[in-house]
């Protein structure tokens, strides 16, 4: 169980990382206002970043690999179910990039 865990964790590990990136991204451009998601976008990922940043999360991250395994699958669970919310972001600051540059 223990190797199923670590095995699981170091293979979802950059997809992980990039997930909180684009979560935080998101995050970062809708204070700024310049990118507005609906509210249930920006409650579903506040939710997923807290969850991650949090130490104290429903298994505590001081808990050798279970403790960052409910950050991953959280993370991982709400980054698949706002993708299209998220391509759209990639979209939009791609045209924005474009158009500035």
């Amino acid at each position: 169980m223990r190797r199923k865990v670590l095995m699981y964790l170091l293979k979802r590990r950059e997809r992980l990382f990039e997930d909180v990136r684009v979560l935080w991204n998101i995050l970062q451009e809708t204070i700024r206002g310049r990118y507005f998601p609906s509210v249930k976008t920006l409650i579903a990922l506040t939710f997923a970043l807290l969850y991650f940043i949090l130490p104290t999360d429903a298994l505590f991250d001081f808990i050798p690999l279970a403790g960052y395994l409910d950050d991953a699958v959280v993370v991982g669970w709400v980054a698949k179910n706002l993708r299209e919310e998220i391509e759209r972001f990639n979209r939009t600051r791609l045209n924005t990039l474009k158009t500035s540059g």
